[in-house]
This record gives C-alpha cells, structure tokens and sequence, in this order.
C-alpha cells in the first residue's frame, strides 16, 4: 500500500515537472516570436547593398548595436532563402555573428564613429542558394561590398561581409564583417 502511495505521489511529480517543462518552453517559443515580429516590424527596408552600407556606417557612428542587428533578416525570410528546418539555427547564428562583428567593426575602426560617411561600392548581386534544403529559394547575394568614410581628411574603408535580399524584400546583412584571417 505504501509502495503504491509512493508510486503515485513520484508520477503526481513527474507530470507536474514535464507540465512546467512544456509551459516553459511554450513561453519561451511565444517570446521568441514576439521578438522577432517585433523585429520585423522596426526592420528598415533598405533598396540596395549601398543602403545597407550607409545604415551600418550611421548605426557605427550613433555607437547603436541594436541597429546593427535590426540589419539581419528575418525568421520568415530564412525559411524562405535556408528552409523551415534551418532557419532558428541560421537566424540565431546570424544575429550572434552580428553582435561579434559589430564589436569587431568599432575595435579594428573606431574612426566610424566620429568620421564623415563617404560611399558604399558593392559588386554586382549574383543569384546563390544558402543552403540545400530543396525548399529553400535563390537569393540575391552581395559579398565583399566597401564602405568608405573620411577621417580627418584621411579616407578610410572597411570591407562588409555577406548581404542577401530574399525575393522583394529588402536587403539585410547576412554577416557583418567578412571572416577573419587565422
């Protein structure tokens, strides 16, 4: 009689642990698309790779992180561009690699922020797939794009990393900075 009193109250626990463990994770995925949403709705739609050059450069200047990752992508339009099955992890890379480089951009150019915005040249877009789920769509994509800006009469350049536009939207930063040397 004990034992079965015992086993009770252990399964009693055991559900009530798995029934917080869901509504945990229920809460977590429901702020997680908030967010996102949220971030989709403040996202600029920026026409060309030479817009997206001139908001890292004024994100940079204002010293705005924020801004910088607000230039990433969304979730829906990397289900589009890297498939339903890819998209959390490409989107949670994304968006740390822009918190990474964006440290990276003022170290190694601190001169953004107080220097003048010059001009952004960018290679022509080709069209690329990001990945091989068969889902997944082309992409206009945009690599090694130069952003200038004058510093004390001096003019100076950074190389940006991957741009992408999904189908009509806008262009967004895929990478902030292209990959260091090792």
């Amino acid at each position: 009689m004990e034992k079965e009193e015992a086993d009770r109250k252990a399964k009693e626990e055991a559900d009530r642990k798995a029934k917080e463990e869901a509504d945990r994770k229920a809460k977590e995925e429901a702020d997680r698309k908030a967010k996102e949403d949220a971030a989709a709705k403040e996202s600029p739609k920026l026409g060309s790779p030479a817009d997206v050059g001139k908001a890292i450069f004024d994100a940079a200047h204002a010293k705005d992180k924020a801004a910088i990752s607000k230039l990433g992508p969304t979730r829906e339009e990397l289900v589009s561009a890297a498939g339903e099955a890819n998209a959390d992890k490409v989107l949670k890379a994304t968006l740390d690699g822009l918190a990474k480089d964006y440290g990276r951009l003022v170290a190694d150019h601190p001169g953004l922020a107080r220097g003048t915005f010059g001009e952004v040249k960018a290679p022509s877009p080709v069209k690329k797939k990001l990945g091989k789920d068969p889902s997944a769509v082309e992409v206009d994509y945009v690599e090694g794009a130069k952003l200038s800006y004058e510093l004390d009469g001096e003019k100076k350049e950074v190389e940006l990393g991957r741009l992408i536009r999904v189908g009509d939207g806008g262009w967004k930063v895929l990478t902030l900075l292209p990959k260091q040397a090792k």
